[in-house]
């Protein structure tokens, strides 16, 4: 375990992690400290709680709006698959109905 020093907002975190992941938490922690920073421009106040709160709910909003998306997209990569399975199944049937044609006309050829 390691200990890292994280700047978020006006204030410093020592926060542990497993070896290795320091880049990573220091990455997220910067990404985070760019979202505060931005809403505390917006919002013109530097109470830290606040921002707080207010970037994690922005996050939560962009979290339920990226599911939202994936979700759509797995709704849509189904109907699209059934469309797909449908039309495949309607190409077979029709395929069918030629080749007893075909077999038909060549029964009275052959007669």
């Amino acid at each position: 375990m390691s200990v890292v020093e994280l700047r978020v907002g006006s204030r410093l975190y020592q926060v542990a992690c497993e070896n290795g992941q320091e880049p990573n938490l220091l990455r997220l922690a910067s990404e985070l400290d760019s979202k505060i920073s931005n809403l505390a421009r917006q919002m013109r106040t530097g109470n830290d709680s606040l921002l707080l709160l207010m970037t994690a709910l922005v996050m939560q909003d962009e979290l339920n709006d990226a599911q939202k998306k994936i979700s759509n997209d797995n709704e849509l990569e189904t109907r699209i698959k059934k469309m797909t399975d449908d039309k495949e199944k309607e190409v077979a049937e029709l395929l069918n109905t030629i080749s007893g044609f075909v077999e038909s006309i060549a029964d009275k050829i052959d007669k």
